[in-house]
């Protein structure tokens, strides 16, 4: 999948994190995001290079349950722009409704020597998690 194929509006209903120990591939732990869209399950992996420079390996959809889960959410899936000394090569995830950034995936800072991945999650950004309701 590539990050292009979540542009749009989209339904939100689930979010985890967890640590992928090292392997022979990675010699550090990495950073994965589980999250539910659209009635399917996504899984965005870290490449975490050296320690210092980390980025989104891929994402790809997946036979996993998402143990976090909280009523829809309608979001809007759009590109990050790139800053004057920052290219980004991410998507943010608006509430429609809050017009606030509920979840981030993919790399920022792609044409430095220190690139960084992203995996964000904000739940108070969401409509159902404002007082009285937005």
């Amino acid at each position: 999948m590539q990050l292009d194929d979540f542009l749009g509006v989209h339904i939100l209903t689930g979010v985890d994190f967890a640590i992928e120990k090292a392997t022979e591939e990675y010699y550090e732990d990495a950073n994965n995001m589980a999250f539910e869209m659209d009635d399917k399950v996504y899984l965005v992996r870290e490449d975490p290079d050296d320690g210092y420079r980390s980025s989104m390996k891929d994402i790809e959809e997946v036979d996993i349950k998402v143990v976090n889960q909280f009523p829809p959410c309608k979001v809007e899936g759009v590109r990050r722009e790139d800053v004057e000394y920052q290219k980004n090569d991410v998507i943010d995830f608006y509430d429609l409704i809050t017009g606030q950034v509920v979840m981030s995936i993919g790399t920022e800072n792609t044409d430095d020597y220190y690139p960084c991945y992203i995996a964000y999650f904000d739940p108070t950004a969401m409509k159902i998690n404002i007082p009285n309701n937005g």
